[in-house]
């Protein structure tokens, strides 16, 4: 498989699927063990996918181009291609969310104690999450054709 398909496949199943991927994190890690009403806070759930694949899919794509760009020997070891993905999708998640929102808002977080784990889990964690099932998940067969 040329570098460019391989770039191209990994673009769109990134970009597709990892969103998804976000949005469940926060969805029933973040949201609903906190709440006291689910049927409320699954109202919710629409929306929540909307912004999340919104915010999520330029990260994501992102670190699908950086995965298929790796070099082959890294890229063919299981555990060097997840923690490449899981670095890659972490940190350009945060820097996303720091250009998007600022950096006052994204690492300083003054507004409430405990602020920054709680951004953490928004922000950080479902691009990490995303990144390392996205690098598994992957190379097993989502490609339009069976090229060499």
């Amino acid at each position: 498989m040329t570098l460019g398909y391989r770039t191209l496949c990994h673009a769109f199943w990134f970009s597709l699927i990892g969103p998804i991927v976000g949005f469940l994190y926060i969805a029933f890690v973040v949201m609903l063990p906190g709440s006291t009403d689910k049927a409320t806070t699954a109202s919710f759930f629409p929306i929540l996918f909307f912004i999340s694949y919104a915010l999520g899919v330029l990260p994501a794509l992102l670190t699908g181009i950086g995965a298929a760009c790796l070099p082959v020997r890294h890229y063919r070891s299981t555990l060097y291609r997840t923690a490449f993905c899981t670095i890659l999708g972490s940190v350009l998640t945060l820097l996303f969310f720091t250009v998007v929102f600022g950096v006052q808002d994204v690492l300083i977080g003054t507004d409430r104690p405990g602020s920054l784990l709680h951004r953490f889990n928004l922000y950080v964690a479902p691009g990490t999450l995303s990144g390392a099932i996205m690098a598994l998940i992957t190379p097993k067969g989502f490609y339009f054709a069976d090229r060499p």
